[in-house]
Parts: structure tokens; C-alpha cells; sequence
């Protein structure tokens, strides 16, 4: 039985969908199951991804209230969120995981951030810090039971849920990538929706997601994203992070311990 569980939320995207179904399928470590909880019916795509699947159509569904559903089908399992349109960094991503899991019950990774054909990565003194928690690299404990995310609170939910966890049980984090999560989206993106969000979450959030906006239209994504990140990550371009990918591979496979 499998011991760990990836959690896919999908607006339906299909597009977006069969990148992140087809990065799981690359992985070279097959025990584990995929839950997809989408907006819209996935008949189409069942029969071709349906290997360690289970598809959970929820219409009415904020994402919040999805992820919650998604922890509720994975009691006593390892969870990490996949969302659609991220995907594994490479095919040992899950090796790497499984591997680590072995000794810790908690464990952060790095998740690379991709833009267009920029790609960041967080400088490993921010890595490192107290505060820095990355959502799409989190690796929760196997438990019985989970709260979940407060569906009310969308912006820091995810900062709120991992923090419990890491209060309860530790987390080691371990510089090695195994997740792209791309730029774009509702919580990295400004946006009218995005500062409606941020209206009731106190004037600093609010003055910051204002000044981002603005930012955003003057400068355009590209180099909105490299201004936005500059003192915090390094920018790496695809043979960079083809190296770094390399090396981390290696590095697991020079392991004698067999997962």
C-alpha cells in the first residue's frame, strides 16, 4: 500500500492538468497515489491517467476547500501538493523524497519558481530561515488527523497549515530541488481579485500587493518577476539548472542505502 499520497487541485485546465499527470508518470519511484480533485468532470482524460488515480470531481469546491478533501482521503500518508501546471523538477524527484522520508517525518525541499525562461531559486540563506516555508515543497507528516487550510483565510492559509505542522513535529529542510512551481497564479500574481483579496488582511499586505500591481503594468511579468525576486533568489537559465538537476541526481544515486 502506498505511503505517500500527491495531491492534484485542477480547475480543469487540461492543458495545465496533463503537464502535472504526465511529470507524476515520469517518476521512477511508482509507490505512491495521485489524488485529482477538479471543477469540472475529467471522463476524458480517467481511462489514459487512471494508473494509481483516483479522480474526485467537487464543482462547487474553493481550492482550499479541495486541498481540505484531498487531506481527508489521506489519513496515515505523506502528502505533498502538486497542483496543475507544476510539476516534478526530474523523474528522481519522488526517489528523493521517499529517500529523506526514511529518517524524518517532516521535510522541506526547494521548489524552483519558472517564469517564462527564467528560472529562481531561493538563496540557501533564505532557504534556511526560521520563517521561509515553501507550499509546493512541503512534505506533511503521516498522521490521522489534519485540520486543513481556513478556507476563509486565503492568503495565509498555506503559511498557517505548515506552520502547524512544523511546531509539532520539526521539519528538516534539504537544498535540493524536487518541484517547479510556475509564476502566474492567483497568489504570486497582483491582480484587481488579488488586492480584493488582500483588503481585509491588514494595510501592509495591502500597501505591498498595491505597490506590485503597479509595478507589474510599468514593468511587464518578465521583469516584474526578476525585480521581485532579485536580493532573495538567484535567476538561473536552463543549463544552470539542467546542471544542478544532474548533481542532485548523482548525489542520490550515490547513496548505498536502496529505498
Amino acid at each position: 500500500m502506498s505511503k505517500l499520497h500527491i495531491i492534484t487541485i485542477s480547475d480543469g485546465n487540461l492543458i495545465s492538468l496533463k503537464k502535472t499527470l504526465k511529470s507524476i508518470d515520469k517518476q521512477n519511484y511508482k509507490n505512491f497515489k495521485n489524488i485529482i480533485i477538479s471543477k469540472t468532470n475529467l471522463a476524458k482524460i480517467k481511462k489514459k491517467y487512471k494508473k494509481n488515480r483516483i479522480f474526485i470531481f467537487k464543482k462547487d469546491y474553493s481550492i482550499y476547500e479541495a486541498m481540505n478533501h484531498g487531506l481527508k482521503k489521506s489519513v496515515n500518508k505523506n502528502i505533498i501538493f502538486l497542483n496543475s501546471g507544476d510539476t516534478f523538477s526530474s523523474n528522481s524527484s519522488l526517489k528523493l523524497i521517499c529517500y529523506n522520508l526514511k529518517k524524518r517525518s517532516c521535510v522541506m525541499f526547494v521548489s524552483i519558481l519558472k517564469n517564462d525562461k527564467d528560472y529562481f531559486i531561493p538563496k540557501k540563506k533564505l532557504f534556511f530561515s526560521k520563517n521561509f516555508l515553501s507550499h509546493s515543497s512541503f512534505i506533511r507528516p503521516s498522521i490521522k488527523f489534519d485540520n486543513g487550510f481556513k478556507v476563509n483565510k486565503f492568503v495565509t492559509a498555506d503559511g498557517e497549515w505548515m506552520k502547524k505542522h512544523v511546531l509539532k513535529f520539526g521539519v528538516k529542510k534539504i537544498f535540493k530541488s524536487t518541484t517547479i512551481f510556475y509564476l502566474g497564479g492567483i497568489s504570486n500574481y497582483p491582480s484587481i481579485r488579488s488586492l480584493k483579496m488582500k483588503l481585509n488582511s491588514g494595510p501592509i499586505l495591502l500597501i505591498k500587493e498595491i505597490v506590485k500591481y503597479f509595478l507589474l503594468k510599468f514593468l511587464g511579468k518578465n521583469n516584474f518577476y526578476k525585480i521581485i525576486y532579485f536580493f532573495k533568489y538567484d535567476r538561473v537559465n536552463y543549463d544552470q539548472l539542467k546542471k544542478l538537476l544532474i548533481k542532485n541526481k548523482n548525489l542520490l544515486n550515490g547513496t548505498k542505502k536502496k529505498i
